[in-house]
Parts: structure tokens; sequence; C-alpha cells
């Protein structure tokens, strides 16, 4: 058994560890309502970093405007859940969500 081997094996890991961190950290996705009427940016933990309405959805109904805000969200938090999957398997082989059938 080389021990050197083992111990720079296991510096790789880590080091691959640390950077699926960070890469984590810093990613952001992006996404727009079908309407394309608003437009959301998101980031780790589904946190909304940014949301973007354009003029034309002030006419919308309180309730469709909602509905968009809500769908522009939703897309960019399955974005964002789509490319930490992606930063992840190469370190922990996940194989994504069709993995879990």
């Amino acid at each position: 058994m080389d021990l050197d081997a083992i111990a720079r094996d296991a510096q790789l890991q880590v080091d691959r560890i640390v950077r699926m961190q960070t890469d984590l950290a810093e990613a952001t996705a992006a996404a727009s309502s079908r309407s394309g009427l608003v437009h959301a940016r998101t980031g780790p933990g589904g946190g909304v970093l940014g949301l973007s309405i354009a003029p034309a959805a002030m006419r919308l109904s309180p309730e469709d405007l909602a509905a968009e805000v809500i769908e522009a969200i939703t897309a960019a938090q399955r974005s964002y859940g789509a490319l930490a999957d992606k930063i992840m398997d190469p370190v922990l082989g996940t194989g994504g969500p069709e993995a879990f059938g």
C-alpha cells in the first residue's frame, strides 16, 4: 500500500470538493416567464438575485402579474438546480436527476 499515493488521491478529492463548493456558491441561473414579461435570476438555495418586469406587464391584473413572477422565479430555480447537478456530478457521481428514475 503506497501511503503517498493515497494521500495524493485524498488531496485531489479535497481540492475537487473545494472547487465544487466555490462553483456552487458563485453559480447563478436565469429564466423568463413564458410570455417573456418577467425575468428572474437565482442563486444558491433558490435565492432571488434579480427580477425584472417589462413595462407591458403593468397592464396585467395583479393575479396574472404574480403568476408571471412565480413562473419566472420557479423556472430560474429549476435551471439553477440543473446547473448544480452538473457541477456536483463529477465529484459526487450523482448522475443527475435521471439517475433517480
